[in-house]
């Protein structure tokens, strides 16, 4: 008698030939949007913290100048103006 024919042990390998999955599309783009959308939202929230908090920082900082400490204030007469065609 013949021995019956035993096929070697194999694994089955599908490939999918289409288009993208909308699915695996929409899990590869949501993630990487979020995060562009997070580092824009950081910068935005930097930048309007800084445009509100560095004007009161420099005030604090460096206070206005007096009018009288080291200025002269000059009449009308005392002043000359200067031609542009030098």
């Amino acid at each position: 008698m013949d021995e019956p024919r035993t096929m070697p042990p194999y694994r089955r390998v599908y490939t999918y030939r289409g288009t993208w999955p909308p699915l695996l599309g929409v899990l590869l783009i949501i993630p990487a949007l979020l995060a562009f959308v997070s580092i824009f939202a950081v910068l935005l929230a930097g930048g309007a913290l800084a445009a509100i908090l560095l004007p009161f920082l420099a005030r604090r900082y460096h206070p206005p100048i007096k009018q009288d400490s080291k200025t002269i204030e000059l009449r009308p007469d005392q002043y000359s103006r200067i031609d542009s065609d030098r």
